[in-house]
């Protein structure tokens, strides 16, 4: 849903005309909290799978799935329209920065 979201806005924010540009800025707001929210998904992985039978019927609780507020309590539309431009102003200036040292490597070659 998020993902969905969150390319919406980067199309509209964008238009048409620049549908690449809002794909890069899209990949850039997702990239880090999707990460985030597969780790989770490893980290309950590797609880069920190693778990501690004995202290889990003890304790019931350490087998609960763990739904974090920073998962679940997310406006994905909100931090795309907040965030847009930034990102977008940050890609170009990367952008421009790898066009500087690939020519100053260039030329660098060529003397």
């Amino acid at each position: 849903m998020e993902d969905g979201v969150t390319i919406s806005v980067c199309l509209t924010m964008s238009g048409k005309g620049r549908v690449q540009e809002s794909v890069a800025a899209f990949e850039a707001l997702r990239y880090e909290r999707v990460k985030a929210a597969q780790k989770t998904g490893e980290e309950t992985r590797d609880t069920w799978h190693n778990a501690n039978w004995a202290k889990a019927k003890k304790d019931p609780e350490t087998m609960k799935l763990k739904r974090p507020a920073w998962l679940l309590n997310f406006d994905a539309e909100k931090y795309a329209e907040e965030n847009y431009a930034a990102t977008v102003a940050l890609i170009a200036d990367m952008t421009e920065a790898r066009k500087y040292n690939l020519r100053a490597a260039s030329d660098s070659l060529s003397t």
